[in-house]
């Protein structure tokens, strides 16, 4: 079996869209996915994985933290707004699916994994030098300041309704991961030590989390 990784960091793996405000110049995102589509239909490959941070660039977050602001533009639709953005977003993503099953791809879909609200450096640096507490309250503690379920589905909402109307169509595979990290109407930051590196991306401990269910994706 073998696998290939194509990918930029603050690149989406979309069709026909560019990002603006971002970390790259005009036009590179959008080279870089039609790239990826041509390796694979070049080398014939079956099964496409889409992944990324979506909520980046449909305009969501959480407003107690103020983000630097990514927008999709089109050549058709080039203003930059949130309103665009997710306009764009839900074309490319129907254009992306179509065209990748169009020369027999089949597609696979990754929601994003929760986004937290606080930097785990800081907490757990904090529970590092608490030594009052014992595991239990630290455990409390971590749950209390993780990301709400309902926050994390708020923040979700647009693009998950997105991909649920694809993979209610048979278009795509989705693969929610929500249940590695969501228990108790929370959605854990980590245990007595983190899931993540920041915010929004996990550090191995937490990827270790998701490795079975990734994993069974790639031997069906």
């Amino acid at each position: 079996r073998t696998l290939a990784h194509i990918g930029l960091g603050g690149c989406l793996p979309l069709l026909g869209v560019d990002v603006a405000n971002g970390n790259y110049a005009a036009g590179v995102c959008e080279a870089l996915a039609e790239r990826e589509f041509e390796y694979v239909k070049q080398q014939r490959i079956k099964k496409v994985v889409l992944v990324a941070r979506w909520t980046l660039y449909t305009g969501d977050d959480y407003s107690e933290r103020t983000m630097s602001t990514y927008f999709l533009t089109s050549r058709a639709d080039p203003e930059k707004s949130r309103e665009t953005s997710r306009r764009v977003f839900s074309q490319a993503l129907e254009h992306t699916i179509e065209a990748y099953r169009s020369i027999g791809a089949e597609v696979f879909i990754i929601a994003q994994v929760p986004q937290q609200m606080i930097n785990p450096e800081s907490l757990y640096y904090r529970l590092a030098r608490d030594a009052s507490e014992d595991d239990a309250q630290a455990l409390q503690r971590v749950s209390e300041l993780s990301v709400p379920v309902e926050k994390h589905d708020l923040l979700q909402r647009f693009t998950r309704q997105l991909f649920l109307r694809a993979s209610q169509s048979k278009h795509i595979s989705l693969i929610t991961l929500d249940d590695a990290f969501c228990k108790d109407r929370q959605c854990l930051i980590g245990d007595l030590h983190s899931y993540y590196k920041d915010f929004n991306h996990l550090n191995a401990r937490g990827a270790g989390l998701l490795a079975g269910q990734i994993s069974h994706i790639l031997d069906q």
